[in-house]
């Protein structure tokens, strides 16, 4: 993940990242949070369903949009504050998901700012949309652990 100095950031800059969401990410997820539906744990069942194959948590997809929005953006220094999100389409086991983050606006101190966020399957269509207040806060300087 990339530190940023929190002083560049922008309005209209932009992150994007890449997720390839596994069969073992949702099952820990799962365990996590006791998330026990079949459409996202049991690939047989998923199969027999309009969906015709296993999903992803929009959970696990708003999780690893915080990911990004904590650790790409800011360094570590921002946590998400209000947001709204539209769940547009369901994203897919085994398949790249693509989130980006779009700095909109920017209060005077520059410790607030509102972004645009998305997630696209890799077939190009969008499974979420949203804005999202991020603030940043003053935080020591933390080990930054990798996947």
């Amino acid at each position: 993940m990339l530190v940023r100095d929190t002083e560049s950031l922008q309005v209209g800059e932009s992150a994007t990242i890449e997720r390839l969401i596994t069969d073992a990410d949702v099952a820990i997820f799962a365990m996590i949070t006791g998330l026990g539906h079949p459409l996202y744990l049991d690939g047989p069942y998923a199969a027999t369903t309009r969906f015709g194959r296993q999903l992803v948590p929009h959970a696990l997809l708003a999780a690893v949009l915080e990911v990004m929005l904590a650790g790409v953006f800011t360094g570590l220094r921002g946590l998400p504050q209000n947001h709204t999100a539209e769940y547009l389409a369901p994203a897919y086991v085994d398949e790249i998901v693509t989130l980006v983050c779009h700095i909109l606006a920017r209060n005077a101190e520059g410790t607030l700012f509102t972004c645009a966020i998305s997630a696209t399957r890799q077939d190009g269509v969008e499974v979420i949309r949203g804005v999202v207040d991020l603030a940043l806060e003053d935080l020591p300087d933390a080990p930054i652990i990798e996947e």
